[in-house]
């Protein structure tokens, strides 16, 4: 829970007591200092803070060394080592742990170090909130990881959009949280994207509607896509479609207009309209082809391709399947296969034919396992158990 960690809560309040003198050391053993033992505070966050103020007092440079356990906490439990290093660089930190480690509130992690106890992170963040930093922390600590995650732009996406939108910045939170989404939609992680659903949809919210800002629309198509795809809800992401169709008009943007096409198609399918779904597939293919957008092409197929296996349409099916691994081999882009085959192998289970149907789903199911592919893994495995029976 949110005590977790080591030494234990326990040892914890121990050491705050013999730093306060509440226990100190007599003739025949420890000794309580009934006095002291009247002042010492009500609340947890007040045990501490108390620890991070001797630490701050004893600091050679107590302000700066305050600021820094206030970014580390902010960015969260666990510093890695590069973001620590970004964060003292862009903001000329002194080393804290040292002071740290040495009174048990940090210990060594694999990558960097960890604060031992949340509920210490969580006191100096409430602390940081109650003097009106919060928002500004969440700021200074965005703009140092900004350089880490230009290395490694997936790694830090979920943490960077996190601190943007704490901060203030929704705009800025874009980019990372795009990059987020896309991790999702790769590992097929519904239930972490369900988790920011709130932050997309204020992001949303704040985007708008803008006819002359081709790039607005795009950011917006984007959070819809993403949106549809981690909710239950449909006819609102529809409609929203429709208005935004509206505002391209005959513009000449037709990898924009595929990615509406794809929304439209799943929001159809979400709202049991497959004939719909199927001609706006259709017709994103096309948009998409016309716009040389191979990703988006790629994209337009696996839905026209698992359209037509779930209504029964076998052949369309695996010539659409068969496309797209082709395609996927261009790429060289090994999820796309992976998927392609898994789309083949169903439709082969769809319609009886056994022994094509498990060996395509035998590659998925191998290709996946090796790639970390949890969810194609499993429906592979299941289906080849329906093959056997």
């Amino acid at each position: 829970g949110r005590m977790g960690g080591s030494p234990l809560l326990g040892v914890q309040l121990l050491v705050d007591w013999v730093e306060r003198g509440v226990i100190r050391a007599g003739h025949d053993g420890p000794v309580l200092d009934g006095a002291r033992l009247s002042k010492l505070p009500h609340e947890l966050d007040g045990v501490w803070l108390g620890r991070l103020a001797r630490a701050q007092a004893a600091a050679a440079d107590p302000d700066t060394f305050r600021r820094g356990v206030e970014l580390a906490a902010t960015y969260g439990s666990e510093v890695p080592a590069e973001v620590w290093d970004a964060l003292q660089q862009r903001h000329a930190l002194v080393d804290i742990w040292d002071a740290l480690s040495g009174r048990g509130l940090a210990a060594a992690s694999e990558d960097g170090w960890r604060f031992s106890h949340l509920a210490f992170v969580e006191a100096v963040r409430r602390e940081a909130a109650r003097r009106g930093r919060r928002k500004a922390l969440a700021r200074d600590c965005a703009a140092a990881l900004e350089r880490v995650s230009a290395k490694r732009p997936f790694a830090y996406a979920a943490a960077l959009a996190r601190l943007w939108f704490e901060g203030g910045e929704a705009q800025r939170a874009l980019a990372p949280m795009l990059r987020q989404s896309e991790l999702h939609r790769r590992f097929d992680d519904v239930e972490s994207s369900r988790e920011v659903l709130e932050r997309r949809a204020e992001l949303l919210d704040e985007l708008g509607f803008a006819s002359n800002d081709l790039e607005r629309i795009n950011n917006t198509v984007e959070l819809l896509s993403d949106i549809l795809w981690a909710s239950h809800g449909a006819q609102h992401i529809h409609e929203r479609a429709e208005a935004l169709l509206a505002v391209l008009g005959r513009r000449d943007a037709p990898e924009l207009r595929a990615k509406v096409f794809l929304i439209l198609s799943l929001s159809s399918q979400r709202l049991g309209d497959y004939e719909r779904a199927r001609d706006e597939a259709a017709r994103a293919h096309r948009a998409a082809c016309d716009g040389a957008a191979e990703h988006i092409v790629a994209r337009a197929l696996t839905r026209r391709a698992s359209l037509a296996a779930r209504t029964g349409s076998r052949l369309e099916a695996v010539e659409l399947a068969s496309d797209l691994r082709q395609l996927a081999q261009q790429l060289g882009d090994i999820y796309i296969a992976v998927r392609a085959t898994h789309l083949e192998g169903w439709a082969w289970l769809s319609d009886g034919v056994l022994d094509r149907a498990e060996q395509c789903l035998r590659q998925v199911h191998e290709e996946a396992r090796d790639h970390g592919y949890a969810r194609f893994e499993g429906d592979a495995l299941n289906a080849l158990g329906d093959v056997a029976r």
